[in-house]
């Protein structure tokens, strides 16, 4: 007899879930949870709102389930709603700020003629930044939070996002790319200023 597979028993609950059995997400929670609360420590620390964190991601699992479409590992599906759900929680908290001035001068560094330091300095171009980053396709937005606004080594957002390394490379540099084209363009007085 074949033992299934952690993920065979996910898909399988997720059948049995979508034809009205409630009781097999029971199921989903048990085997991802760990999973879950590590992604969740890990992007928002060690905060008070893990378990509304926890609670939110399969919330929000349950009610999507039906978008899952069987092309790769639940596993990973789900990582991404919680990777989207630990950014839109520390969103939600003024005091945090998705981009710095570090962040800044770290995108902009390879840049020379930006002069990162004085650009960093200047509220325009941060407030300039946190719109363009804002922007982004989810892919290239996420990962410049993981890596600027959290801090995470491309290992760290792999192992969470289940993308390979390679690709979230390719995402920063794009994101990167993106960001000082636009900040180019207000350099030079051919952008509107942001509201």
């Amino acid at each position: 007899m074949v033992t299934p597979t952690p993920d065979g028993l996910d898909r399988s609950a997720v059948l049995r879930t979508l034809a009205g059995d409630s009781r097999a997400f029971d199921g989903i929670y048990h085997r991802n949870h760990s999973r879950v609360r590590y992604i969740g420590k890990r992007i928002l620390g060690y905060s008070r709102e893990i378990d509304d964190f926890v609670q939110e991601v399969f919330t929000t699992a349950f009610t999507k389930l039906d978008r899952f479409r069987g092309t790769g590992f639940f596993r990973s599906w789900l990582s991404r709603i919680a990777v989207t759900t630990a950014i839109n929680f520390r969103d939600r908290t003024p005091s945090e700020t998705p981009v710095d001035p570090e962040t800044i001068e770290s995108i902009l560094v390879e840049k020379p003629q930006f002069q990162p330091e004085a650009l960093a300095a200047s509220r325009e171009t941060i407030r300039w930044v946190r719109t363009i980053v804002a922007e982004l396709p989810d892919r290239y937005r996420h990962v410049i939070d993981l890596v600027y606004g959290f801090h995470l080594r491309y290992r760290e957002i792999a192992e969470i996002t289940n993308i390979p390394v390679g690709t979230i490379k390719s995402y920063v540099y794009r994101a990167k790319v993106t960001i000082r084209r636009l900040l180019d363009r207000h350099v030079s007085g051919r952008a509107p200023s942001p509201s």
